[in-house]
This record gives structure tokens, C-alpha cells and sequence, in this order.
């Protein structure tokens, strides 16, 4: 079974290298998606932790244990920008990036 990463790189024709940026792009927030190129500047340390753990998973058990890590150390550290202005991952994009990634992983069942 393929990782978070290998699928997603496979299925945007990035390289192995590129895809903490692919990733983060598709996983943030709306707000600072449009500020991109700045706030890929800025990015938390955990929000890189999370996406390189998540890129690592293959299933999603794993990918629920990370989710809940990054949410229960949001709660604690979040600060301003993160927490009420959302310039983070969102958990929710990451959730269904990894669900489409791992459904065309897997492809549609055979006879």
C-alpha cells in the first residue's frame, strides 16, 4: 500500500522532494491559500510535522492518531493566527485529500 506522499506525488506528478509544498497548498485554509507564497514563509513547525507524519501514513488509523495529536497540541500552542484567524493546516482538507488519495490508491474493486 502506497504512502500519503507516494500517492499524492504520483497523482500530481510531483517529485518525493516537493511534496511537503503540493501538500501544504492543498491543505490550508482557504484565507491564507491566498496569501500562499507568504505564509509558506511563515508556516508553523507543527503544521510541517503534521503534513511529513501524514505522508508517511497508510491507512487511517494513522492518519486519526496524527489528527489527534495536531488538534490537542492546537489547543495548548494554537496562538492568535492559528487558532482564530486559521492560517494552519486545515485537518479537515488533510482528511479528505487522504481519503481521495488512498480511494484512487486502491481503485475501484475487480470481479
Amino acid at each position: 500500500m502506497k504512502t500519503l506522499s507516494q500517492a499524492l506525488c504520483g497523482s500530481v506528478g510531483c517529485a518525493p522532494e516537493d511534496y511537503l509544498r503540493v501538500a501544504l497548498k492543498h491543505c490550508l485554509y482557504p484565507r491564507p491559500r491566498s496569501f500562499y507564497r507568504l505564509f509558506a514563509l511563515f508556516v508553523s513547525a507543527a503544521d510541517l510535522q503534521l503534513l511529513k507524519y501524514a505522508g508517511a501514513a497508510t491507512n487511517e488509523d494513522q492518519l486519526n492518531e496524527l489528527l489527534r495529536e495536531y488538534r490537542y497540541d492546537l489547543q495548548l500552542n494554537g496562538g492568535f493566527l492559528r487558532k482564530r484567524l486559521k492560517f494552519r493546516v486545515s485537518t479537515a482538507h488533510l482528511e479528505h485529500l487522504f481519503k481521495q488519495m488512498l480511494r484512487a490508491d486502491t481503485g475501484p474493486p475487480e470481479d
